[in-house]
């Protein structure tokens, strides 16, 4: 918990969004996920066993995977698609724009693909990423790949009940609310990546097709 206060602490003075959004997220310490994850509701969970080795640049690059599962709503956005092949895809656009961000150190034997932050995760999804066989593509917590694991949550209540459409709206306003008031918050201190802009500039701006 020392390492990740620490961790918390950093963020907030060198990457102020990740560090804002973060702060607001609850944690909870315990092994009801072999790595770490992140609910659709927005709680960060840890698991202390393996989190404890991990080096405090390593955690706040940790947390900040994680608050980027809750901002860009990947819970509530997987819908009809396998978990592990869309845990993947997500994996690949937050672990990129956490690399070019130089949040933190980025986890040796999690997924990397370059220049997938300039993707959104829908094109990055291939079904063929599910039940793959071992290897940092598999990343469903395996302790010896070295991923951060299969750590977006279902689109489902503290108590396990899927959400409905009213709560899954409320859920992606909140998280958008979130993410653009981190934002002014790191742009006041000049702080603010390109990559986090144009993701920020996605959700004020949408284009609605005329049909």
């Amino acid at each position: 918990e020392r390492k990740v206060g620490k961790a918390k602490a950093l963020l907030i003075l060198d990457h102020p969004f990740f560090g804002t959004v973060v702060s607001r997220r609850p944690i909870k310490y315990g092994n009801a996920v072999p790595t770490a994850g992140m609910s659709a509701t927005g709680q960060m969970i840890l698991n202390p066993a393996w989190v404890e080795p991990l080096s405090v640049k390593q955690i706040m690059f940790l947390m900040a995977h994680e608050a980027m599962h809750y901002m860009l709503s990947h819970a509530l956005r997987r819908k009809h698609r396998g978990h592990e092949a869309w845990n993947v895809a997500c994996d690949k656009v937050i672990n990129d724009t956490l690399i070019e961000a130089n949040v933190g150190e980025f986890i040796e034997g999690g997924i990397h693909l370059a220049d997938a932050r300039h993707h959104a995760s829908e094109e990055l999804y291939d079904e063929n990423d599910d039940d793959c066989s071992g290897g940092i593509g598999k990343d469903v917590g395996d302790m010896g790949s070295g991923g951060i694991g299969m750590d977006i949550g279902d689109a489902t209540d503290e108590n396990g009940q899927p959400l409905d459409e009213s709560q899954v709206h409320q859920l992606e306003v909140q998280a958008k609310i979130d993410t653009i008031q981190s934002a002014k918050v790191a742009k006041q201190s000049g702080k603010l990546p390109a990559s986090i802009e144009r993701i920020i500039d996605d959700m004020v701006t949408v284009t609605t097709p005329w049909h």
